[in-house]
């Protein structure tokens, strides 16, 4: 776990000039994480990947206002509590606090790796949704009436159903045998941002394919794959 933190140590200074690096790690291969860490995927990439939000007026934008009107008005307070539970899209949060999926202690061994993820996700969430730049539904359609707080970012694609698959994903790797339960989470709180009227259903299809992308990139990494590999010995 050493080299992890030397990473975020890197990201956080913006500095790879470090006074001690074990003999396990070299300055070189710090330098190459981080770097790997902080990779983003183009706008071309990011284009092909997501293609275009549903153009106002489309078919799949008006089915888009039609499941969200259907979960304002059948929801009930007890949902929206839940999604309120996960406004903090935290590994932590999404996964050990709320879900039943790992205990408190295998969320405090495994903290630390995630920042990784979060890091990951958090750019390409970024440069997506200032890409696009597609308005919250509730402020295109005004009969929406979310029952969690609302986001001043943009809404393609969603970054708590980018950042649940992208945990999730890493997660099936260290608990395969837990992989349709961690699949039915990510799938509930990324349900949890429609419901709670803050994202329409296909900015949650499209953070479900960008977080399955980035954690596909992640799991290829001999780096990122020797820290599982400690974890799970």
């Amino acid at each position: 776990m050493k080299s992890i933190t030397l990473i975020i140590a890197a990201l956080l200074i913006n500095s790879f000039a470090f006074a001690e690096i074990s003999s396990e790690t070299s300055n070189d291969m710090i330098v190459t994480e981080a770097q790997s860490v902080t990779e983003s995927l183009t706008p071309n990439q990011l284009k092909k990947l997501l293609g275009n939000y549903p153009t106002l007026g489309s078919a799949e934008s008006d089915k888009d206002l039609e499941t969200l009107l259907w979960y304002q008005n059948n929801r009930t307070e007890e949902d929206c509590q839940r999604a309120r539970l996960e406004m903090k899209a935290s590994f932590e949060n999404f996964y050990v606090n709320n879900g039943n999926i790992l205990s408190k202690e295998e969320g405090k061994k495994l903290k630390l790796l995630f920042i990784l993820p979060l890091i990951k996700g958090a750019i390409n969430i970024t440069l997506a949704k200032e890409m696009y730049k597609r308005p919250r539904p509730y402020l295109t359609w005004t009969e929406l009436k979310p029952c969690v707080s609302t986001e001043k970012s943009k809404a393609y694609p969603s970054g708590h159903a980018t950042l649940a698959y992208l945990y999730g994903e890493v997660l099936k790797s260290l608990y395969p045998e837990r992989s349709a339960a961690i699949d039915a989470r990510a799938d509930e709180i990324a349900l949890n941002r429609v419901i709670g009227g803050v994202h329409h259903p296909s900015d949650i299809a499209a953070g479900k394919t960008l977080g399955k992308r980035l954690a596909g990139k992640m799991l290829t990494e001999a780096w990122f794959q020797k820290e599982l590999n400690q974890i799970r010995e």
